[in-house]
């Protein structure tokens, strides 16, 4: 992949998108964090890594992204898409596609955590931190 005439990216060889698909979905399936809004940006950046398409790799990408924290109970904020913000900011986003790798995505996680926190509302936006813990604490002394 190219970015302003440098060379950003090396696809792998073909030949090992299959198990690297396989290795993808595993991953996606046993994410390591708690946090909802990292696991959709490691899954975005590992399927950008494997680039298993001929075209429409960060389309793709970023709509599983989406997907992933639409399921989690975030919200699109009006007018706003994961796709349009990264068009808008896309040299910052091929410089954290670059500085990352699969083993090292620190630079791209703080690049997909600005672009969650613009362009999605949390599942509780709105509702208090201490509300959250009370309710947790009903529910709590609820099931004892």
């Amino acid at each position: 992949m190219r970015w302003k005439g440098k060379v950003v990216y090396v696809a792998p060889a073909a030949a090992l998108v299959p198990s690297l698909m396989t290795e993808f979905f595993d991953s996606v399936e046993k994410s390591g964090s708690s946090d909802p809004v990292k696991n959709a940006g490691r899954g975005l950046l590992r399927l950008l890594k494997i680039h298993p398409f001929g075209q429409a790799n960060g389309r793709t990408a970023r709509a599983l992204a989406t997907y992933m924290l639409l399921r989690q109970g975030y919200k699109e904020r009006p007018f706003k898409t994961l796709e349009k913000y990264m068009d808008e900011n896309i040299d910052q986003y091929y410089d954290a596609l670059a500085k990352s790798s699969v083993d090292s995505p620190e630079p791209w996680d703080a690049y997909f955590l600005g672009a969650a926190e613009k362009v999605f509302k949390s599942p509780y936006s709105g509702v208090s931190a201490e509300f959250r813990a009370r309710i947790g604490e009903s529910f709590r002394k609820a099931f004892r």
